[in-house]
């Protein structure tokens, strides 16, 4: 509840459409855009750092206040910028998410300048299905794309069914079965 409250009194964030040229990776729905809002520091207190934020939902929808809007007070008071993802639902293209979360990063990147950031100082977090985005971000990725940390809450971290959120698996991979889950490190 605190939290909710301390987003409301928070300064609004500014939303860009992730992809205004069209998205890559169709996942069947049109109208299912990505959209980032980005939450700046005072920039008195801006300490140059920023973090993408992945809500979860198992990959079925998001929960994008208090996985995703409710974090960018508690962020900005600490001087780092909060931009929260609205990524793309992948109904069983998992590519769909990942580039989404891999574009916010580059976003970030592109207008570091301009928002105060220290382009070697952007992060990337998430909670539950968002956790198994930004852990997948922060060992998949490279270039402009990978994270320089990431922060996970509660994240799923396998999508072997004997042990994965099993809504979150059939969401991100459909019928499917892989085990690209099972990569820890970069290579």
């Amino acid at each position: 509840m605190a939290m909710t409250a301390m987003a409301a009194a928070a300064q609004q964030g500014k939303t860009y459409n992730l992809w205004p040229k069209g998205a890559p990776n169709a996942n069947g729905n049109p109208t299912d855009t990505a959209k980032v809002t980005v939450f700046l520091p005072d920039a008195k207190k801006a300490t140059g750092r920023a973090v993408v934020i992945c809500p979860g939902g198992g990959y079925g929808f998001l929960a994008m206040d208090h996985e995703g809007y409710d974090w960018a007070p508690f962020f900005n008071r600490e001087g780092i910028a909060a931009i929260v993802l609205k990524y793309r639902m992948p109904r069983g293209n998992c590519e769909v998410p990942v580039s989404d979360a891999e574009e916010a990063m580059r976003l970030v990147r592109r207008n570091a300048k301009q928002w105060n950031i220290n382009p070697q100082q952007v992060g990337i977090m998430g909670s539950s299905a968002g956790g198994h985005l930004a852990s997948t971000i922060a060992t998949h990725a490279t270039g402009d794309a990978a994270p320089n940390f990431q922060i996970l809450f509660y994240p799923v971290i396998t999508m072997d069914p004997a042990f994965t959120h099993q809504g979150s698996h059939d969401n991100l991979l459909g019928e499917k079965l892989r085990s690209e889950e099972r990569r820890v490190g970069k290579e």
